[in-house]
């Protein structure tokens, strides 16, 4: 049986005494496994914050190396890791966090042909990809394996995000058609990116002790330039060709 030590009660102790927690949600938290795939804006600050909420064994997924124009948004990193592997930097950092939860760190990119092996086990994945073909992939693997996925995506001042639950929702593919092409780099703003990220990982911790999250079948907008936002309700396509009728 899992149970919290005086030392977790302690380092939990402003979530245990929430009614959205509680005792009980704390340690369904601490039995929980979380996929971050990307660790850049979006993954970093919601890595650091399923840390330190404590979620029992985070698995982070990231090929790439820390660069000096990461480090405006992407706080897991320090001048000192420049040039090192961000997977192996982000684990540092995340186990000198919280002590009491385990960090796996997996040094590769995303695609078709590793997504379900990254998604295996997992009980919810979070997106804090750069790109829509990884996002396909790893979209495809979760209705696939039937793992619960956080879409997020963030460019300038704008971003969105929604929640995919396999069986229940529509898929990413079925709201966010894309066409293959060459990839653009666009600026991005750090408040952008925290909130995008906070609200994933407000709806993960809602998926892990068993509450309905906000983002069932809504696309969540917001754009912090002008401070609107809103929801729009998205619908299932009977011709998607991952989560459509066959």
């Amino acid at each position: 049986m899992v149970a919290l030590s005086e030392e977790e009660r302690g380092y939990y102790s402003r979530q245990i005494m929430m009614d959205e927690i509680g005792a009980k949600g704390q340690v369904k938290l601490k039995k929980s496994k979380v996929c971050v795939v990307g660790l850049g804006g979006l993954g970093s600050v919601a890595s650091m914050q399923l840390a330190g909420m404590g979620v029992g064994f985070l698995r982070v997924v990231d090929g790439d190396l820390v660069d000096v124009s990461n480090l405006h948004r992407q706080h897991l990193y320090s001048t000192d890791r420049e040039g090192k592997s961000k997977v192996e930097a982000a684990a540092e950092r995340l186990r000198s966090l919280n002590p009491y939860i385990v960090v796996e760190p997996v040094k590769c990119s995303v695609n078709e042909g590793n997504a379900e092996e990254i998604v295996q086990g997992m009980d919810v994945v979070v997106d804090g990809l750069d790109n829509m073909k990884s996002r396909y992939a790893v979209n495809r693997a979760c209705v696939k394996l039937a793992v619960p996925y956080i879409f997020g995506a963030v460019a300038t001042t704008m971003g969105n995000a929604s929640t995919i639950v396999p069986g229940k929702t529509v898929c990413l593919e079925c709201f966010y058609r894309y066409k293959s092409g060459k990839s653009e780099i666009v600026g991005v703003h750090p408040s952008a990116v925290s909130i995008i990220a906070s609200i994933q990982v407000s709806e993960a911790i809602k998926l892990l002790t068993d509450q309905e999250p906000n983002l069932v079948n809504k696309l969540f907008n917001f754009d912090l330039n002008s401070l609107e936002m809103n929801l729009v309700a998205v619908s299932k396509v009977n011709s998607c060709p991952v989560c459509g009728a066959v």
